[in-house]
């Protein structure tokens, strides 16, 4: 599979994915909440996740995460981050959030555990988390990513 036309977008970033309706909630509360947390998950999965046992906040990190990781986890990855059509991408300030950010090599080998799994899904390599919901103000760009015209419009929000 070849990188997403938008990877220009992710390369070396952190961010946030959801639909329109998560972000309109998004743009409303000025917080990306943890999930779990009275809030409507984009995405079906996320109620079996690691991120909402935990109340966290999921990000794809492909700053610290090795570029081999990357590419052997693309199967699911793009899957995730194209789920919806329109895509909203948040780029996260990672300078800002190093000192909470809780990585993904936190869980070693938990992928290994089909138990363990099968309560706390998450993307090994790529998916990192946060313990607290993320004021826009930590949100450096906004993007919509149209998968059927590929399309990326950036979109301006106030705090971000």
């Amino acid at each position: 599979m070849d990188r997403l036309f938008c990877w220009q977008l992710m390369e070396q970033k952190i961010f946030h994915v959801t639909s329109q309706e998560g972000f309109a909630g998004i743009a409303k509360d000025s917080l990306i909440r943890p999930s779990g947390m009275d809030v409507a998950a984009s995405f079906e999965q996320t109620r079996f996740s690691f991120a909402s046992s935990n109340k966290y906040v999921s990000l794809f990190d492909f700053v610290h995460c090795p570029s081999e990781k990357i590419d052997l986890m693309m199967h699911i990855w793009c899957r995730v981050v194209a789920k919806h059509d329109p895509t909203i991408l948040l780029n996260i300030d990672a300078e800002r959030i190093a000192g909470k950010l809780i990585p993904n090599e936190t869980l070693g080998r938990g992928y290994a555990d089909p138990e363990f799994m099968s309560r706390n899904y998450y993307i090994p390599g790529v998916e990192a988390w946060y313990p607290t919901a993320i004021g826009l103000d930590l949100v450096l760009e906004v993007h919509e990513v149209d998968w059927r015209q590929r399309r990326i419009r950036k979109i301006e929000v106030s705090g971000a």
